[in-house]
């Protein structure tokens, strides 16, 4: 019998309360917050529908926006959203 390596799939709604409660605990203006929560939504679901087109899309929009609007969670965005987000697409299972 052989093994199969399934991977780690990040729950979205793990994902999107986690970042509601960080840009919350950081003072981000609630529409600013708000915004960037409907644009993790959209990346998440894009990245469901395994569409590489629309998810890179999504996530670029995400990025952005927070660059332009709050920078500083820019890089948390980045550095420990996004990969979740994206690690979701890769992640197959073999059964």
């Amino acid at each position: 019998m052989a093994l199969v390596y399934a991977g780690h799939v990040y729950c979205a709604r793990h994902i999107y309360d986690n970042v509601q409660r960080h840009l919350t605990d950081n003072g981000v203006a609630v529409k600013t917050r708000q915004h960037l929560l409907r644009l993790l939504q959209t990346c998440c679901e894009t990245q469901a529908a395994d569409t590489s087109a629309a998810s890179d899309d999504a996530a670029h929009q995400l990025l952005e926006y927070a660059r332009l609007h709050t920078p500083d969670q820019a890089d948390y965005i980045n550095k420990h959203v996004l990969p979740k987000v994206r690690n979701n697409k890769t992640v197959r299972c073999h059964c």
